[in-house]
């Protein structure tokens, strides 16, 4: 595909000349959407394709999440699988909360929406979560926070998640904390997960009746 500029100018006999430009849209440097990123010198700066993923400690739980450079935070609910071996209860409801520190990281605003995918054993991205009685993937909205001191979040309906950890929909299985689909590549939005005596702020809430 090419892009034409088209453009005039008086030549030095006088006359009007016309002429234009031809662009390629398959060269890099004239893609609107081209993102370049350097990390030299921050905790990420050994995160690349070979050494795609990094502990929490070697980040000093420093949690972020960007569009447009691939960086995504990675969580695990081992104790969850167990919690659901339990016969005796029902759940209700789940939310899995993140928390934010500010709606502006620098210059970049926070994402107006984020996802979840569903990583397998061998953390490669299978799926997404849905949103509930919906095939479609479940991108939340960013809910701003208040002047009482209440911090800006996603939350998540984990419902779907949490009733199937156990079966082969979900088993062996951990989730992805990435951008929504609309943003992913011609964005570079950022937030920082919050954190709480140097523990990120991600909960996840489940209300259950239990019986006898």
């Amino acid at each position: 595909m090419y892009i034409n500029i088209n453009y005039s100018y008086v030549g030095s006999d006088g006359f009007k000349v016309y002429d234009k430009k031809v662009l390629s849209t398959a060269t890099v440097s004239y893609r609107y959407n081209n993102i370049e990123y350097d990390r030299t010198g921050t905790l990420f700066a050994t995160l690349n394709e070979t050494n795609n993923v990094l502990p929490a400690q070697a980040t000093n739980n420093n949690l972020y999440v960007q569009s447009g450079t691939g960086l995504a935070t990675k969580i695990s609910i081992p104790s969850l699988n167990q919690f659901m071996e339990n016969e005796n209860i029902g759940i209700n409801k789940a939310e899995l909360i993140i928390e934010t520190e500010s709606v502006n990281y620098g210059k970049f605003p926070v994402p107006t929406s984020l996802m979840l995918m569903v990583l397998n054993k061998n953390g490669i991205p299978t799926s997404y979560v849905p949103s509930p009685f919906s095939n479609a993937a479940q991108q939340v909205n960013f809910i701003k926070g208040t002047e009482f001191g209440e911090p800006g979040k996603y939350v998540f309906n984990l419902i779907d998640y949490v009733k199937y950890v156990n079966t082969n929909r979900y088993l062996d299985t951990e989730l992805l904390i990435t951008t929504s689909s609309s943003s992913l590549y011609n964005s570079v939005n950022t937030f920082k997960i919050a954190t709480e005596n140097g523990k990120p702020k991600i909960k996840l809430n489940i209300v259950y009746t239990k019986f006898k």
